[in-house]
């Protein structure tokens, strides 16, 4: 079964029974959000892209991601397009309100629940003993930080399987 990025209530739900955890490129919200919703699918369409509250009501989980090279990597701006649903272009808009989802479900959506996609949840995807070391530093707590403005927090350092990989200058 496939989730389409515009899916029905009817799919997700088959979709919940069967165990499905989709992977949205949730950068569509941000950077294609106006041209889906006002050119190319309509309103009501676009309000069902990447419906990442509705997947939590259901109990599944999710992971955020990019098509690169189409859209960057940035796995802190997937969190912060999930968080805040608001399209780049002005006038700024949320697309569809009801589909944001808190800081903390828009980062498991690039941590734990990637992990979880990939069956690797036991291994990698949040700090715990027995599992790989692999996190970040950050120049700013992105809990306390304004949904749209996680995009812009800075990582200091980042660290894979315990060992330092990147430090900035």
């Amino acid at each position: 079964m496939s989730i389409s990025q515009y899916q029905p209530e009817t799919q997700i739900d088959k979709a919940a029974k069967l165990g499905v955890v989709p992977g949205f490129t949730i950068g569509h919200t941000d950077y294609w959000g106006e041209a889906f919703h006002n050119h190319l699918i309509g309103a009501e369409r676009a309000d069902r892209i990447d419906p990442s509250a509705t997947m939590i009501k259901k109990g599944m989980h999710f992971a955020y991601h990019s098509d690169s090279p189409v859209s960057p990597i940035h796995p802190l701006k997937y969190a912060s397009e999930g968080a805040s649903r608001l399209w780049q272009v002005a006038p700024q808009k949320v697309l569809n309100p009801s589909q944001k989802v808190s800081i903390n479900n828009a980062l498991k959506a690039i941590t734990i629940d990637v992990a979880y996609q990939l069956k690797m949840d036991d291994k990698i995807g949040s700090v715990e003993v027995g599992k790989y070391a692999d996190f970040v530093i950050v120049n700013q707590n992105p809990m306390k930080t304004d949904a749209y403005k996680i995009r812009d927090i800075e990582v200091n350092e980042t660290w894979v399987n315990g060992k330092q990989v990147f430090k900035k200058q």
